[in-house]
């Protein structure tokens, strides 16, 4: 599966989540890593992340992800614009 990354921590070697197609995802019951800067942080110790290439990500444990997401997620306003 092309662009697919794992991010590692490189202090404590856990995985965090992955990276498919340029979204984020975290691991289920997992921690989210925090941004400090441009780079990103771990949530359990502070390390950096490192991204790898992860050719192996199954497809049913993308689509949990999204679903786990979706359901979390805030609902988004609507805006309506004004008639000039």
């Amino acid at each position: 599966m092309a662009g697919a990354y794992a991010g590692v921590c490189l202090m404590c070697g856990r995985t965090l989540g992955y990276a498919v197609q340029g979204t984020f995802r975290t691991s289920p019951g997992g921690v989210r890593p925090q941004q400090e800067g441009r780079h990103l942080r771990c949530g359990y110790c502070g390390g950096g992340v490192l991204f790898e290439p992860d050719a192996e990500l199954p497809r049913d444990w993308v689509a949990e992800m999204g679903r786990e997401e979706a359901v979390s997620a805030p609902p988004r306003r609507a805006y309506r614009r004004r008639a000039v």
